[in-house]
């Protein structure tokens, strides 16, 4: 069947909210430092990354609800974190 899927991003970290807090591939960091909720925000990328990986799962078709070789709930991808100019 068909996979659902809630998305929450948090506090995204977008090219607005960079252009807000004065954030530039430069001093990236340094405004992370200086505010709290700019640290704790996060890049689209990582968003996207996760849908994109959910969405990559394999099918497996015929099955009815939970049982022997079901995938179960996504509650979440890991994923790597690789450090980007906004995140």
């Amino acid at each position: 069947g068909p996979d659902a899927v809630a998305v929450t991003p948090g506090f995204p970290r977008s090219e607005t909210l960079l252009e807000h807090f004065g954030v530039t591939e430069g001093n990236g960091r340094e405004a992370a430092a200086g505010d709290p909720d700019f640290a704790h925000s996060e890049t689209p990328a990582h968003l996207g990354r996760t849908v994109a990986a959910v969405a990559a799962r394999p099918r497996r078709h015929g099955q009815v609800g939970p049982g022997p070789g079901h995938p179960g709930p996504v509650r979440g991808v890991r994923l790597s974190r690789t450090p980007t100019a906004a995140g």
